[in-house]
């Protein structure tokens, strides 16, 4: 496992140059240190001991990446080496949301907006594979895990998507950045997907009401498009399975009373007992 270091001379235009490399935190899968050389700032994002416990397609999202980056919906990507677990991009200094900014009217229809920009990016012709990443997740578990077999039941019976488009597929609000204007991170697990499934990420792991689940599903559809009640019900059950199964697996590598008790909410709602 690479050091900022180690990881900094292998970036062209920062090697053998001065810098100051200081931690961020709040990353969950990977190690990220803020880079300041020549008044440019910068994010490194490096692997973590647990990081392929996630099953990621480094590529994938370099690929999707520099499609966004073109649209401006996401913070420049200025070098990485999938390879190496390196990605080094712009550092954006602005507001990091949080799930009280998913209070607001005006900002749940920014949000909205947002999304459906996502979703216009080109397909990256790789569709999720959100059975298989579920079975990723449930082999590094207990076999005897009944509630982790439940999870794996759920997310396979799940119909087949008819529309696929790009994703973000981890729209939670630590994942958006900016005021006037809206950025993403943590493109990871982008892939292209059913849509409703960044719709359900958002409205699933922030526990957003009725009233503001329409206002989000309201400002993303507009007048073009209907949403099945039906089909995002099931999108909202698919990624409170994911959502279980991923905190089953990070408790194994970092115990959280947090996510223990996100845990137990979550069996509530998917109605295992």
């Amino acid at each position: 496992m690479l050091s900022p270091e180690q990881a900094i001379e292998q970036v062209p235009f920062l090697a053998g140059k001065d810098y100051r490399l200081a931690d961020l935190p709040g990353g969950l899968t990977n190690r990220s240190f803020l880079v300041i050389a020549s008044s440019r700032r910068y994010v490194l994002r490096l692997e973590a001991p647990h990081t392929a416990a996630f099953g990621l397609d480094r590529y994938r999202e370099l690929h999707i990446l520099r499609g966004a980056t073109a649209a401006e919906l996401c913070p420049a990507v200025f070098f990485a080496d999938p390879d190496a677990g390196i990605l080094l991009s712009e550092y954006v200094e602005d507001h990091v949301w949080t799930a009280d900014d998913l209070r607001s009217t005006k900002n749940l229809e920014a949000l909205g907006g947002f999304i459906r920009r996502i979703h216009q990016l080109p397909l990256c012709g790789e569709a999720a594979n959100i059975v298989g990443t579920s079975e990723y997740y449930r082999v590094q578990l207990p076999t005897d895990d009944a509630f982790a077999d439940f999870c794996t039941r759920v997310v396979a019976s799940a119909m087949p998507a008819t529309t696929l488009r790009c994703c973000h597929n981890d729209l939670v609000a630590a994942n958006i950045i900016g005021t006037n204007k809206l950025l993403a991170v943590d493109w990871e697990y982008a892939a292209d997907n059913n849509p409703l499934f960044d719709l359900a990420c958002v409205i699933a792991w922030h526990d957003l009401d009725p009233g503001q689940t329409g206002v989000l599903i309201s400002a993303y559809a507009g007048s073009s498009q209907a949403i099945s009640p039906g089909e995002l019900a099931e999108q909202l059950r698919v990624f409170d399975a994911i959502q279980s199964l991923w905190i089953m697996v990070r408790l194994r590598h970092n115990p959280s009373p947090d996510l223990e008790l996100r845990l137990l909410e979550l069996k509530d709602r998917l109605g295992y007992h």
